[in-house]
């Protein structure tokens, strides 16, 4: 998911991104300033948590601070690095039909939620399916649909494979234990397990290599409920 760390729909998007697992819905950050430079002030906890499990990217140098003529810049890396871009609120002239602008020239879809007609805010999503620039969506599945090479729905995955801790090394289960209560970092297991650094990457990769870890952004890792389902007997 790709935002411009904006107040309102964007800061929405991001913390959903990031509340989902975020193995599938990684969370990316775009800013019209140097990537050291938290705007709006407002969402600096969320910028530490993008940094943490996503990433922060920009185009301008370190220290660059924010001007106006910055954000149809950035409109246009934002763009280009997502599959499509969907337009959820909008006026008729405003930054977010510049994204939509070079969403279209990038070959890249376009989405929009239609609004209430009158309403300013969904002049921009409505004047844009009316011209057949944007595909009118209800939902997310519809948006997933046109991705379906790129998402595979939960309910047509494989069933989970039944792991039994019994089967694994006496440090493997150790992590595998401290794992099954939520993510942790590399740094995080070592304390935890007083674990040499040479023995847990050992055991990680393995357990890796068995489907049974997930690495995540960050070196953080957890359990990959998807595929496997742990069984302490």
């Amino acid at each position: 998911m790709v935002s411009g760390l904006a107040e309102g729909i964007d800061a929405c998007a991001a913390r959903g991104a990031l509340d989902a697992k975020h193995a599938i819905c990684p969370t990316l950050a775009v800013l019209g300033c140097g990537v050291d430079v938290v705007y709006p002030a407002s969402n600096r906890i969320l910028y530490e948590e993008i940094i943490e499990r996503g990433a922060v990217v920009s185009e301008f140098l370190p220290g660059t601070r924010v001007e106006r003529y910055h954000f149809p810049i950035r409109n246009r890396v934002m763009s280009g690095l997502a599959h499509g871009t969907l337009v959820v609120e909008s006026a008729e002239r405003s930054g977010t039909s510049i994204t939509a602008g070079y969403a279209h020239d990038q070959g890249r879809d376009v989405f929009a939620v239609p609004g209430r007609i009158g309403d300013e805010m969904s002049a921009g999503p409505n004047g844009m399916i009316a011209r057949g620039e944007a595909k009118p969506v209800f939902s997310p599945e519809e948006i997933l649909a046109e991705f379906s090479c790129l998402y595979v729905p939960a309910e047509t995955r494989p069933p989970a494979n039944i792991v039994l801790l019994s089967s694994l090394g006496e440090e493997q289960r150790a992590i595998c234990r401290l794992l099954k209560s939520g993510e942790m970092s590399f740094d995080e297991l070592c304390d935890s397990l007083a674990l040499p650094i040479g023995s847990m990457n050992a055991n990680l990769t393995e357990l890796q290599f068995s489907g049974i870890l997930q690495v995540l952004p960050g070196r953080r890792y957890c359990i990959d409920t998807d595929r496997v389902k742990l069984k302490d007997i």
